[in-house]
């Protein structure tokens, strides 16, 4: 069984923490601090975030046609977020996140196998002083997945299509 949600949820989870270890950014960025790369979020709020979210979003269902192939298509959602006393500080390093996903996406467009093809998305963006002294930058951008729901041959088969 292939799940048809996670499995694509995980692989970007697993080609971030590649891209955004220290090693990697130093390489790449230059001076930019590594986030910290989870699945839903930190409860401790660290200052440099990567949150690919738990859940899909704006999934949709349907079958062309003039194809047998039914597609499903849904986003999985990556807030990227920094927080810094220097504005340029936190905006390079959001940017620099950003492209990683960008770099990521475009090596790696199956997400290994788990879908037909993976597109970034970079939607929504904005900074703000925090009133603690800081700067928070932040984005929220996102790989649009296409997938074949089928892979779970499983399900399709106890339903006789």
């Amino acid at each position: 069984m292939t799940p048809l949600f996670r499995a694509p949820r995980d692989r970007i989870l697993e080609l971030l923490e590649a891209a955004l270890d220290q090693d990697a950014l130093d390489a790449a960025y230059g001076d930019v601090p590594a986030p910290k790369v989870s699945i839903g979020g930190l409860p401790s709020e660290p200052p440099y975030e990567v949150i690919v979210r738990e859940l899909p979003a704006s999934a949709s269902f349907e079958r062309i046609s003039t194809c047998p192939m039914a597609q499903a298509t849904w986003t999985v959602q990556v807030d990227l977020v920094a927080t810094n006393a220097d504005l340029v500080r936190a905006t390079n390093a959001v940017l620099a996140y950003a492209d990683a996903l960008v770099q990521v996406t475009g090596a790696d467009r199956t997400l290994g196998g788990s879908v037909i093809t993976a597109t970034p998305e970079l939607s929504y963006v904005g900074t703000s002083a925090t009133g603690k002294g800081t700067y928070l930058a932040a984005m929220a951008a996102g790989v649009r997945c296409v997938a074949d729901p089928k892979k779970n041959t499983a399900i399709w088969e106890a339903i006789g299509r």
